[in-house]
């Protein structure tokens, strides 16, 4: 690491330049306070090598850190380190995180259209920088929802493997509840399409025969509008 250094000018003014350990230690504690550590763990955070040809006058303020506003989920992050002093100057060091990350496995093969149970499930800890693409990080975000594809054993889970369950079948008696103008009518129907909750599906009238688009709001209703 480099040390404070001094240079003497013409004027034998002594010239103090900014120490590139304090400069990676503000970069590196920006990127943990930004990480998204909630479900991490064995977090750290190192600052790569700065070039010791570098000279930035030693900031007459305390060192300035930001980035994009967001929280870091990324192994590999540039943070910004400026000075704002007497010689402004603004430095961009890329630093690098090291954590373990949840992810959440199949523990055996899945069919297509099965509803994810815990039983099926496990949680594995993986480096942050090799993550699956797309993984899922705990059991709320995966179980009760349909596979949409046949998944093997010891599959990383994302929301690409998944889809919501369908509530209501094609043919199903379902509850059409018409609401408006602060009125609430029921009626008796039969769905004509499959579909999840908050999908739009049509719906037929018992009684009259009229076909309806409704939004499946449970597994035996449809809301449509006056």
């Amino acid at each position: 690491m480099i040390a404070v250094g001094f240079i003497a000018n013409s004027n034998a003014e002594v010239i103090e330049h900014e120490s590139a350990d304090a400069i990676q230690t503000v970069a590196e504690r920006y990127a943990l306070e930004q990480l998204a550590t909630d479900s991490l763990q064995q977090v750290t955070a190192e600052a790569s090598a700065l070039d010791t040809r570098l000279r930035l006058k030693k900031c007459s303020e305390p060192l300035q850190t930001f980035g994009n506003g967001t929280e870091i989920r990324s192994s590999r992050v540039t943070v910004g380190v400026r000075c704002t002093g007497n010689s402004p100057w603004t430095l961009y060091v890329p630093v690098t995180v090291h954590a373990l990350a949840p992810v959440v496995y199949t523990s055996k093969p899945l069919l297509r259209g099965e509803i994810v149970e815990p039983a099926s499930l496990e949680i594995r800890q993986e480096p942050l920088d090799r993550l699956p693409r797309n993984a899922l990080q705990s059991f709320e975000q995966v179980i009760g929802m349909e596979v949409s594809r046949a998944m093997s054993a010891d599959s990383p889970l994302s929301l690409g493997n998944l889809r919501s369950p369908k509530l209501i079948r094609q043919g199903q008696e379902v509850i059409i509840l018409a609401e408006g103008a602060g009125l609430a009518v029921r009626m008796a129907g039969n769905a004509l399409k499959n579909g999840a909750k908050g999908e739009v599906i049509p719906v037929k009238n018992s009684s009259s025969g009229r076909v309806l688009e409704g939004r499946i709001v449970s597994e035996s209703t449809v809301l449509v509008g006056f």
